[in-house]
């Protein structure tokens, strides 16, 4: 009996390994049969998906052309194309990535500094669609002129390559990329190297002028927020959505954001871990992990069953 259980875990060890090795089967679909930008402008049309910011049917250029120098400059220098064909999620289908669709339009005739917006068109299975929209909304400049592409990378597959401007501290225009990866649901920064670690308390603060929200979350997954003024929720936060956010905070390079200043950012984050170590984050820092983790956070109000501890 001993042996017979035995057998049975080294069978099934190796049928895990086994199955890691697989490579993704490839499942053709719509999108491969896609070969020019008519094709592409049309299947985005069909598959009727609303396009942030325009009301008209999207329009995908065959090259791109900004006109606003430091941004064509950006452009010159990378020369991407207006749509790309990738498995971005790594489900085995063939996903699009599109760039088009001016994001400010002035009036009918004048369009503001043909600046574009990109989104990627997901196959989810059986050729059921949905959108990612890839662009950072804010006003500043380099969340307007950005570029996207396919990164290629040895060993890996799916990467999205980030191109942008920055301003630096002189005032000067600073081409700046990174790379993005499909993880948790959406496209955020690639960590080569993610570490783990054992956290200790959570505690998220989002405030506005009209509201206020507090959250604390402890290792035990007990839980307390308030919320316009509401004090006293508690609940104990469910293993799954615990797990994912303790697995999107050991994706995040915490020792990146270590001790930042408030500044009149809005949302701040504190974490403790591995026993001794803290990260103070203020805002976003622009980043697109940290937006998916704050997201998560606020969705707890919601998905978790909360009561009052008076």
């Amino acid at each position: 009996m001993k042996f017979l259980i035995i057998s049975l875990i080294i069978i099934s060890t190796l049928s895990c390994r086994t199955a890691k090795q697989q490579p993704v089967v490839r499942i053709p679909n719509a999108i491969d049969t896609l070969e020019t930008t008519a094709d592409v402008q049309a299947f985005v049309k069909q598959v009727n998906l609303y396009i942030r910011g325009t009301w008209e049917t999207p329009h995908i250029p065959d090259t791109l052309s900004p006109t606003d120098k430091p941004c064509k400059g950006l452009f010159d220098s990378i020369q991407t194309r207006s749509w790309y064909k990738e498995d971005f999620d790594g489900n085995g289908t063939t996903d699009l990535l599109v760039t088009g669709d001016l994001k400010y339009v002035v009036n009918k005739d004048t369009l503001y500094n043909k600046l574009y917006e990109t989104y990627c068109i997901l196959d989810t299975g059986k050729n059921n669609f949905t959108i990612r929209y890839l662009d950072l909304k804010g006003n500043k400049y380099e969340d307007n002129c950005c570029f996207y592409s396919v990164y290629k990378d040895t060993g890996s597959t799916g990467l999205i390559n980030h191109s942008y401007i920055r301003w630096n501290h002189m005032g000067a225009f600073i081409p700046v990329s990174d790379t993005l990866v499909y993880k948790f649901g959406d496209f955020i920064e690639l960590n080569k190297t993610p570490t783990r670690h054992t956290f200790g308390a959570i505690s998220y603060e989002n405030s506005d002028d009209y509201s206020y929200f507090r959250l604390i979350i402890r290792p035990d997954r007990r839980a307390e927020f308030s919320d316009g003024g509401v004090t006293g929720n508690v609940t104990t936060i469910d293993p799954l959505s615990y797990k994912r956010i303790i697995d999107i905070l050991n994706y995040i390079n915490l020792d990146g954001y270590k001790n930042g200043s408030p500044g009149q950012e809005r949302q701040m984050l504190e974490v403790t871990y591995n026993e001794h170590n803290s990260a103070w984050i203020y805002g976003t820092y622009g980043s697109r992990a940290l937006r998916l983790l704050y997201a998560e956070l606020e969705k707890l109000k919601v998905t978790q069953k909360w009561e009052r501890s008076y």
